[in-house]
């Protein structure tokens, strides 16, 4: 029955106006109202893909661009080679010249001290000089002492033996002229003492020696003082270079730590960077995927359309047939056949098919819903993500640059308190050289950082 076709209504047996063909009402698949809606939907998913695609491309570019803005590893590498050049050389270069400066107090030590052995042995020397002067003024004193002199002559024997007559007389005339030479003697003894110029000169010549030993024991007071003020300051001296070297060495701990905790945070820093790359580059692609699952399942939807269209259409050419055969058979009544056809059995299908495609119409739109929420909280999440590195890298930053602040203000007060307290041999160019050189490191740190954030 469904194998006749309209060739053969138009046959002379059967012409199409010999019979009256009753109208059937047709069940059309979608309402007008829902073929608007469905191809709204089709623009609206159309200009999201569309959204989503210049979305794409800008994320491209912006990763292209962050791509070219980005440091990479070898310029980090070469910062870090360039950093630890410019601190070994100025390092090596004020190491130099500190230990100039070192060697040139230890010259001047070695110089004081041999000065001070110097000194001590001419004070030694000078001790036993002026000992053997005062020994001689001693005996000088005790010569011109003539307080213990006594004036004694000598007795005269007589003598017993027997001499000639004439040699007698001469001997009693010779004794009795001794006797009185030493009458006239012991009365000038007693009567004349020292003359006065004797003892002004005696005097004078106590005198001289006296101001001369005062005087020389003044000097040798003053050597010992100032040997003593040399030993202080040669002391003093020794303990400030200890104290410098002291703090050369806390700095260059300090300098090293530094450097320690910069090439930290650089490596930490650089793995971030390459683990948000990563995450972002992960996150591209599953946005990317998705955008090409949600493009095809477009795609697909619109192919159902088409082909839904295609039978519909199909299905009304059928409808016609099936209504020319239909009205063929009524007019062939007399042949007594009773012929059954399906078309409820079609319309049933035909409903069948509708309430398909709307559960397959409203499937799809929750994947897209679903796709959307989906990547909504995919973006979310990558905004928080970045948000928070950035705050991270920020509170780094402003530790560093509080850091970086201490530090300077501790070399400040360091070299200033060294400067007021050291000696003369250590001037203020050291410390603005030592200073310079810690800031040109701060800098080079200061920008490497910049260039990470």
């Amino acid at each position: 029955m469904n194998s006749l076709s309209r060739s053969d209504t138009d046959s002379p047996f059967y012409s199409p106006g010999s019979v009256s063909i009753p109208q059937f009402k047709e069940y059309p698949l979608f309402t007008q109202e829902e073929i608007d809606e469905i191809r709204k939907k089709r623009a609206s998913l159309e200009m999201e893909v569309q959204t989503l695609e210049q979305q794409l491309k800008s994320r491209r570019e912006q990763i292209q661009q962050s791509k070219e803005n980005m440091v990479t590893l070898g310029e980090i590498n070469l910062l870090k080679a360039e950093t630890r050049d410019s601190i070994s050389e100025s390092n090596s270069s004020h190491l130099s010249q500190i230990m100039t400066e070192f060697t040139d107090i230890i010259k001047q030590s070695c110089e004081l001290t041999a000065k001070n052995s110097t000194l001590d042995q001419e004070i030694k020397e000078e001790e036993i000089y002026r000992l053997n002067i005062g020994d001689e003024y001693d005996i000088i004193e005790h010569a011109f002492d003539l307080s213990d002199l006594k004036a004694k002559i000598p007795e005269i024997k007589s003598l017993k033996r027997e001499i000639p007559k004439i040699e007698q007389e001469d001997y009693e005339r010779y004794n009795q002229n001794l006797k009185s030479s030493q009458k006239e003697l012991s009365s000038f003894i007693n009567d004349t003492g020292p003359s006065t110029k004797q003892v002004e000169a005696a005097n004078a010549v106590l005198k001289a020696f006296d101001s001369d030993i005062n005087y020389r024991k003044m000097g040798a007071t003053i050597e010992k003082a100032e040997n003593t003020r040399l030993e202080l300051l040669l002391a003093q001296s020794e303990s400030k270079n200890k104290s410098i070297e002291d703090e050369i060495e806390l700095s260059k701990r300090k300098i090293s730590s530094i450097q320690l905790e910069t090439s930290n945070i650089c490596i930490a820093c650089e793995a971030q960077i390459k683990a948000n790359d990563i995450a972002f580059n992960n996150s591209m692609k599953t946005l990317e995927s998705e955008i090409q699952l949600v493009q095809q399942k477009i795609d697909n939807a619109a192919d159902k359309y088409d082909d839904l269209c295609e039978q519909i259409a199909k299905m009304q050419v059928v409808e016609v047939d099936e209504q020319d055969s239909l009205s063929v058979i009524m007019d062939s009544d007399s042949s007594g056949e009773e012929i059954d056809f399906d078309f409820n059995d079609n319309v049933s299908r035909w409903d069948i098919e509708e309430q398909n495609l709307v559960v397959t119409r409203k499937k799809l739109i929750q994947e897209i819903n679903e796709i959307k929420k989906k990547y909504n909280e995919t973006r979310k999440i990558a905004i928080e993500r970045e948000t928070e590195k950035q705050n991270y890298i920020k509170d780094i930053y402003s530790k560093y640059q509080k850091n970086k602040l201490e530090i300077g203000n501790y070399i400040s007060e360091l070299y200033s308190s060294s400067l007021s307290q050291s000696s003369p041999q250590i001037t203020s160019t050291t410390s603005s050289g030592l200073t310079s050189d810690l800031n040109i490191v701060l800098e080079h740190i200061s920008s490497s950082i910049s260039n990470v954030n």
